[in-house]
């Protein structure tokens, strides 16, 4: 419960502080005329470095290298977006020195680009109100939680990044800040997702987070040195991506690291290095040509796609893409349609050539997501394989968890109290007797899991078994009948099998009150068919008051196997349906 408070006060702390961020920045956009320009020290001089596409810079004859005299009617070093952010910004006038003349430009006419900040904002914006009003329903996990933090962080980027551009302090400050916390995501996700323990490299990204934290809060209210401002402005980056690289090899190198298991085959750090590769070479730090940093920041957001459909694979979501296949078709032809129109726009800055084999590379690396996507949406018309097993959830995955944390933990935890606590002595016999009692139920909790019966008596016998259990727990009277001339080699059947008549007949104690219950097994025309019949109340009715999981799971589970989940009322009963030859293991692989 406090957890839960502590997290809906973060939502409103964190989309308060955005609407006032917002808010300001509009109205600093709307005083403000972008410029464009890079300058750059050498002894106490100053001297354009760069001139930006798009800006009013770039409609005069500056040139770069040209030395700066006035900004303004003052001296370059008493400018502090200049001194502090290496950019002239924020003036009406420039004298610059060329070839022993002095010439003055004029910034009389606006130039406030306010389409390009405006679409940042929608950017963001739309990132703020999935976060607030769609993923924070996803917060199962630390990772879901990680990503909703790295998620908010990007909102923030996008948000400051035109202010930070034109000179705002506070922009400025809040890209620096946010851009640091990417290391510390990154080793956070990683420990998270790794078997071995990485502190000894951890503390890099907080001291490197500490230390941008205090230089730009520095730079903020008192003019710094050029070395300090040039890090600020680029450095940091540099040192952010060595130090993000040096995380990533280190957890792929590491001997002892686990990886963590997946369907998906979507390589997210390609994926990732692809799409901010414009950013880099054609705005951050170009090689030779360059384009407007609007045109580039569609590509920013494409690991973000591939990050939450990772997510969403590896059951950190609730999200389990129950659209329909027209709307994935829809989606998909829209996200193809934007990719081409924003890379043909980049044809009247980069050669045809590079353009071609960039878009070669793109869509090599997306084909992967995209052949995921187009399967998710055709999967209720095709047999599935091992990739849409994250779509039949199993709820045993959140009772194993609670099982563990509610219950054989806390006795441990509580035991643990009684034996480190010098002012009571526990017996021998009692720390014996709870131990027991903890094995116990750790078998219990595995057998429920995978039971061993199966592999030594057989699906049958199995079953027997279990009947003859809820028969002692429960005032219910059981009829088995079992063709024997039905038999599956398949383990994960049999159990898929055990599992889903163990829940099916829960169903039917629990919730319609049945007192005798009928399970049967037959073939039809090349289908088998556990039949579960029941003289209970569970009808039409009782599905209608709200969702049943168990039920949705097992359907689900059926559709991997190309088989039917199918119910009558009155009396209840349900069929499960799975063609022979997939039932008997000749099709089914893992």
């Amino acid at each position: 419960m406090i957890k839960s408070y502590r997290w809906q006060m973060m939502h409103i702390l964190l989309g308060s502080f955005y609407l006032i961020l917002m808010i300001y920045f509009t109205h600093t956009i709307y005083q403000t005329t972008y410029l464009g320009i890079r300058a750059y020290q050498i002894n106490d001089e100053w001297f354009i470095k760069r001139i930006y596409d798009g800006g009013l810079g770039a409609d005069t004859s500056l040139q770069i290298n040209d030395q700066l005299v006035e900004l303004d009617g003052n001296l370059p070093k008493e400018n502090k977006q200049l001194t502090n952010w290496l950019v002239v910004e924020q003036i009406n006038s420039l004298t610059i020195q060329r070839e022993q003349q002095r010439i003055t430009y004029r910034f009389d006419s606006p130039k406030t680009f306010l389409p390009i900040f405006f679409t940042l904002l929608a950017f963001s914006g739309s990132l703020v109100l999935f976060l607030l009003f769609f993923y924070r329903k996803q917060l199962l996990s630390k990772r879901s939680r990680l990503f909703y933090l790295w998620l908010f962080v990007f909102a923030f980027i996008f948000l400051a990044a035109f202010p930070s551009s034109i000179g705002n302090t506070l922009g400025r400050v809040i890209l620096i800040i946010s851009l640091s916390t990417f290391p510390f995501f990154l080793n956070s996700f990683l420990k998270i997702n790794s078997s071995y323990k990485i502190s000894n490299i951890g503390i890099f990204p907080a001291l490197l987070l500490l230390l941008n934290l205090a230089a730009t809060c520095y730079a903020a209210f008192f003019q710094i040195g050029y070395v300090l401002a040039e890090y600020l402005a680029v450095g940091f980056v540099y040192s952010l991506m060595l130090l993000t690289l040096g995380e990533y090899c280190f957890s792929f190198f590491n001997k002892s690291h686990k990886k963590h298991r997946t369907a998906t085959k979507v390589n997210l750090p390609v994926i990732l290095f692809v799409s901010i590769a414009p950013f880099l070479f054609l705005y951050a730090f170009p090689i030779g040509w360059s384009a407007p940093y609007y045109m580039l920041v569609f590509f920013i957001f494409l690991p973000f796609i591939g990050i939450f459909h990772r997510l969403a694979i590896d059951r950190v979501l609730k999200f389990r893409y129950r659209i329909t296949t027209r709307s994935i078709y829809l989606i998909l032809s829209l996200f193809l349609t934007v990719i081409v129109i924003f890379i043909s726009q980049l044809n009247a800055y980069v050669p045809n050539l590079l353009i071609i084999l960039y878009l070669f590379l793109l869509i090599y690396t997306l084909l992967p997501l995209l052949q995921e996507l187009f399967y998710l949406a055709s999967r209720h018309n095709e047999p599935m394989n091992s990739l849409d097993v994250f779509l039949a959830v199993e709820k045993e995955r959140e009772t194993i968890s609670s099982y563990i944390h509610d219950g054989i933990i806390q006795e441990i935890i509580h035991l643990l109290r009684q034996i480190e606590n010098d002012r009571q002595t526990v017996p021998k016999e009692k720390i014996i007797q709870q131990l027991d009692e903890l094995i116990y139920d750790l078998r219990e909790l595995c057998s429920d899991i995978y039971p061993l019966l199966l592999q030594e008596i057989g699906l049958e016998k199995t079953l027997a078994s279990l009947f003859v259990q809820i028969q002692q727990n429960h005032p219910v009277l059981i009829h088995f009948a079992y063709d024997r001339t039905i038999h599956s080699d398949s383990p994960e059947i049999n159990n898929f099998i055990l599992r889903s008549v163990k829940e099916l007949l829960n169903n039917s104690i629990l919730h319609g009150h049945a007192t005798e219950l009928i399970i049967t097994n037959a073939v039809e025309d090349d289908t088998v068919v556990f039949e579960i019949s029941d003289n209970g109340t569970f009808g039409q009715d009782s599905l209608s008051k709200g969702p049943h999981f168990g039920l949705n799971v097992i359907k689900e589970k059926l559709s991997l196997l190309s088989g039917r989940f199918v119910i009558h009322y009155s009396p209840t009963t349900i069929q499960l349906r799975i063609p022979k030859n997939i039932f008997e293991g000749a099709n089914y692989a893992d």
